[in-house]
């Protein structure tokens, strides 16, 4: 139920970091330094800081997360919950669950693509991959609170227009 900090220059261990019980998966944030650990046993993520190397916030989430992926433009880490068959979005700035979407039986792992900030799950159990669109989740720029610009750009995403520039296509 630990973390172990190892030095890429020694590959000698630094430091060991307490967690909760069964940790599986973890994600780095290189931006934030900031490094996320399901536990599959505890149904909780630890979140570490990465200068000093010790847990500064735990944020529950679904049944038996295992994988885990961090989207560093808008800061969002997304969990693969294998017990309840979801993923938990949690905002990185603040440390708790925006929101959770249903996705196949079993998810196990998780990727994200931030190019295009759509996020791939593999459902063990059902043979296959969900991918989340990011704009779609609701609060599309990040700021913590869905309102209409959001529903906006969500909206010109499925009509594929640029959500960027609303009004560039107006005549």
């Amino acid at each position: 139920n630990n973390v172990s900090v190892i030095d890429g220059a020694s590959n000698s261990v630094v430091a060991i970091v307490n967690v909760s019980s069964g940790p599986v998966g973890v994600g780095v944030n290189a931006t934030t330094n900031r490094i996320y650990v399901t536990n599959n046993w505890s149904n909780n993520v630890s979140v570490i800081d990465g200068a000093s190397n010790s847990v500064v916030d735990t944020v529950k989430v679904g049944l038996s997360p295992r994988g885990v992926a961090v989207d560093p433009t808008y800061n969002r880490i997304y969990v693969a919950n294998n017990g309840s068959n979801d993923v938990s979005v949690i905002d990185g700035a603040r440390d708790f669950v925006v929101t959770t979407v249903n996705v196949g039986n079993g998810p196990r792992s998780v990727g994200v693509y931030p190019g295009v900030h759509h996020i791939y799950v593999t459902n063990y159990w059902s043979d296959t991959v969900s991918v989340i669109d990011e704009w779609l989740l609701g609060d599309a720029n990040g700021d913590g609170i869905v309102n209409m610009g959001d529903v906006i750009k969500a909206e010109r995403m499925i009509l594929g227009l640029d959500p960027a520039t609303p009004g560039a296509d107006a005549n």
